[in-house]
């Protein structure tokens, strides 16, 4: 028989699950979350209009997701900063420039395979989006942007 007594209560929210330990803290991440989803879908409308407007020109979806990413890097910067993270702090450029990096080099990595499996470059991205959108919010809420919340 085994003492359970020492054992912590599993977590009651996903919000608990993402590292969030009260409801105080619940309703900043839960507003945070919401607000990163409002501002994405600015910003994803954003960064594929420009994706796909570069794709149809060079035919190179490597060189369409670079170019886009550098592109939205500053839109996406001022946005996500002050709408999300109540930041106007520049020091936070490079740190997210760094994980827009990370991000974008998962992202090529995706559509790669969804190359390789015979997807087109416009599907996989479409595809791709849902996981780097949530790779770069955690990235921006855990690393980038810690400090100012």
């Amino acid at each position: 028989m085994s003492d359970d007594r020492n054992v912590p209560a599993p977590p009651r929210t996903i919000w608990a699950l993402a590292g969030a330990s009260d409801a105080a803290a619940n309703d900043q991440y839960y507003g945070r979350v919401v607000r990163f989803l409002a501002v994405g879908l600015l910003n994803t409308a954003f960064g594929y209009a420009l994706f796909a407007a570069i794709y149809a020109i060079s035919r190179t979806h490597r060189a369409a997701i670079v170019l886009a990413t550098v592109g939205g890097v500053v839109f996406n910067f001022v946005s996500t900063s002050r709408l999300v993270f109540a930041s106007s702090s520049i020091s936070r450029l490079l740190p997210f420039i760094a994980g827009y990096v990370l991000v974008m080099a998962v992202n090529v990595a995706l559509v790669d395979i969804g190359v390789i499996l015979a997807i087109s470059p416009f599907a996989g991205q479409a595809i791709a989006l849902p996981i780097v959108a949530a790779m770069a919010f955690f990235i921006n809420d855990r690393f980038v942007f810690r400090r100012a919340q």
